[in-house]
């Protein structure tokens, strides 16, 4: 049909496993690569304990998380997520996520698609397959 409007629909629970980069489970939701044009939507599982690499990228993300506790260090501003809390990580600015609680995180990244990953001291790494 000429002109009709095509929608996607998915469950954040049943988002397709994509190989994950240790130490988080990423799960893409919507990519590019799953039909998404412009926004990417990525489930995140962290463990207990995980402290993940400081990195940034090259767009504003937005974690909403939805069970479990994490600790989001943006550029020396510490924040404690909790499940419901919500966090926009501006562009360009270095980030480090650390799973303080006592059980697994779980939350929700959205950001435009195509977005970059970068690591201090490293410069511009490839994208991880989750994110494309």
């Amino acid at each position: 049909m000429t002109g009709s409007i095509i929608s996607r629909s998915v469950s954040i629970a049943d988002s397709p496993p994509a190989p994950g980069e240790p130490p988080t489970l990423s799960l893409a939701a919507l990519t590019p690569r799953l039909g998404s044009a412009d926004i990417a939507v990525i489930r995140q599982v962290a463990p207990v304990g995980v402290d993940g690499p400081a990195h940034s990228h090259d767009r504003d993300e937005i974690m909403i998380m939805l069970n479990g506790t994490l600790r989001v260090d943006v550029d020396g501003t510490v924040s404690t997520l909790a499940a419901g809390d919500a966090l926009l990580v501006p562009s360009e600015m270095t980030h480090q996520l650390r799973n303080t609680g006592s059980e697994e995180a779980q939350w929700v990244t959205i950001s435009r698609a195509g977005i970059r990953f970068f690591v201090p001291g490293s410069g511009e790494v490839p994208a991880p397959d989750w994110a494309q």
